[in-house]
């Protein structure tokens, strides 16, 4: 019943006399509503007759005995619990996606693999240190990086971890 709920507004809210409006239906109506759209049975449909309560809770979030029970009212509420309000938030949340790995080539001197890795990112241009990992391994690498959208980079990973090829079934 009490879940709290976000919503991005920035863009849609204007400089000044914003207002929050918030519409409601009868908890009763709209489970029936439910149970009806959901054209099969979830028993029980109604309370046994003595209980005097309404029907389908099963079709709505709320607290069961607020539709009826053996020895209290039928009060089945409707409402927001606690304040509403508008929170400024001044973050970004920054997804960065990953988009292919390639194994590029082999360095003999170094005896290492060279990987490209390409990256995407919903963000405007920022800058932040990347990790990479091998996992199962000691290996990592860390840079710098000025991030813009995408981003290529290749990272060095040395041959006694890298481990090229296929298995073949005989």
């Amino acid at each position: 019943m009490f879940i709290p709920y976000t919503f991005h507004v920035a863009n849609s809210c204007l400089k000044f006399e914003n207002e929050i409006s918030v519409d409601s239906e009868s908890p009763v109506l709209y489970a029936l509503k439910q149970a009806n759209a959901y054209n099969d049975t979830v028993p029980p449909d109604c309370p046994p007759p003595a209980v005097r309560g309404e029907c389908y809770v099963q079709f709505i979030r709320k607290e069961p005995s607020s539709f009826g029970w053996g020895f209290g009212p039928t009060f089945a509420p409707i409402g927001i619990t606690g304040d509403i309000y508008l929170e400024a938030v001044n973050t970004t949340e920054i997804v960065i996606q990953l988009e292919s790995v390639n194994v590029a080539s082999y360095s003999v001197r170094t005896k290492s693999w060279q990987v490209d890795v390409l990256l995407s990112s919903n963000s405007e241009q920022f800058e932040s240190k990347i990790k990479f990992i091998l996992e199962n391994t000691t290996w990592s690498y860390e840079t710098l990086v000025i991030f813009n959208h995408n981003l290529s980079i290749t990272v060095s990973i040395p041959d006694d971890l890298f481990h090229v090829g296929c298995q073949m079934d005989s």
